[in-house]
């Protein structure tokens, strides 16, 4: 797997030589030859764990609107579950299900439905992601020692989502809403067409993430230093649609691949995106060990083990994917 890391990741400074006090700063400093990550960006889907809600709500939706001979038997989670992998909304779900041509009546009944039913009775169905809780907690803990070193200051978190009261409402049922600074949208708002994925993609990052950063920062209009610049920011999604957005704007991207989606579609986003986890643990290893290994190098410290904190829970790790 590659990093999300520069190219000159690969290189290290020298030691400082032995007649030379060391700088002072924390053990987990990121040394300048790592881009410093200026905030983690996580698309709601990689928190979560929504197989079962998925498959139930569009079984739901389904047969509440179609007749029973336009659904193919057997409808197999896997088909429904790589179907929304490829695009969540419900008309493009029956197109890749293979069922048939809708009428404009239909389409319109099953987003009705779609909705209702998966907000009564998808949402009770969800729960975090294996290790989910672990790695905000880690990042939690990595925050508190940036904060406590200065420099660059204290990585910003945020959880992005097409519907922000769902994800702040799932987010604290599931006891994990304080360990992220913001959930902010992850689309333009409606009425407001964009004529490109780059002008959808701008539009997100000025009129929202921008915001929030420079208030993170106590900053009124984000000045200066306190302005985050794409390519400072890294974001993470199941979804291929979802980092072909950020990717436009010039973030860095990570994929979770949580299932095996579509040949066509695997392939293409392994090139698109060259960082490819598909756990947790593996986000945090991409994202934050060699940046700990080698800021702890060059303060001569000990590794440290968070790392290894995150290969324990991998091992209740199941496939899973996500919900909206």
């Amino acid at each position: 797997m590659n990093t999300t890391s520069s190219t000159t990741t690969s290189r290290k400074r020298p030691h400082s030589p032995p007649d030379t006090e060391p700088p002072a700063s924390n053990e987990t400093a990121i040394p300048p030859t790592i881009t410093p990550i200026r905030a983690l960006l996580l698309h709601f889907n990689t928190l979560i764990s929504g197989q079962r809600a998925i498959s139930h709500v569009i079984r739901k939706t389904l047969s509440t609107v179609l007749p029973a001979a336009n659904i193919r038997q057997p409808l197999l989670d896997e088909h429904i579950v790589r179907a929304f992998a490829s695009s969540p909304a419900i008309a493009n779900i029956v197109r890749q299900l293979a069922l048939r041509d809708l009428t404009a009546d239909e389409t319109a009944r099953l987003a009705e439905c779609y909705s209702r039913i998966y907000y009564e009775e998808g949402t009770p169905l969800v729960r975090l992601a294996a290790g989910a809780r672990e790695f905000l907690e880690n990042v939690a803990a990595l925050r508190e020692r940036q904060e406590d070193s200065g420099g660059a200051g204290k990585m910003a978190v945020a959880v992005l989502s097409n519907n922000t009261e769902m994800a702040e409402d799932l987010l604290r049922r599931l006891g994990v809403r304080q360990l992220v600074d913001a959930v902010l949208p992850s689309r333009v708002a409606r009425g407001q067409a964009q004529s490109s994925m780059s002008d959808a993609s701008a539009s997100v990052w000025e009129q929202d993430v921008i915001p929030w950063f420079a208030e993170f920062c106590g900053s009124s209009n984000g000045g200066n230093a306190k302005t985050l610049l794409p390519e400072q920011a890294v974001v993470v999604s199941c979804a291929a649609y979802d980092l072909a957005i950020a990717k436009a704007i010039g973030c860095k991207t990570c994929w979770m691949r949580k299932i095996d989606p579509d040949t066509e579609i695997a392939v293409r986003a392994a090139a698109e995106f060259p960082c490819v986890v598909e756990t947790l643990g593996e986000l945090w290893t991409e994202l934050f060990a060699e940046r700990l290994t080698e800021g702890n190098e060059e303060q001569g410290g000990e590794k440290q083990d968070e790392g290894e904190h995150m290969e324990e829970m991998e091992s209740d790790y199941e496939q899973e994917t996500w919900i909206l």
